[in-house]
């Protein structure tokens, strides 16, 4: 008979390192989504944002959608007056 292993994924921990010292530099920031079409990405990404919000006062801009590379001038002028700063991914 075949032997099977499992082996588990989730490693340790990673230790803590680094400071969030930086962050206050966020607050009362606005923050852009630009999403890519994949499953969830927009759902993560403004999650993160509004986390963000919670956490670092970061304000919520908008959410933009795009579904071809490079993204169009037009969008990324519409992004970028009314964000200081995008949150560009997706969700593979």
């Amino acid at each position: 008979m075949a032997t099977i292993a499992v082996h588990n994924p989730i490693g340790p921990e990673p230790a803590a390192s680094g400071s969030n010292s930086e962050l206050p530099l966020l607050r009362e920031s606005s923050a852009g989504v630009l999403e890519n079409g994949k499953q969830n990405a927009e759902f993560i990404m403004t999650a993160i944002v509004e986390q963000m919000g919670v956490q670092y006062g970061v304000i919520p801009s908008g959410v933009s959608h795009t579904r071809v590379a490079p993204t169009p001038t037009e969008t990324l002028d519409e992004l970028s007056a009314k964000s200081d700063w995008v949150l560009v991914g997706s969700a593979d």
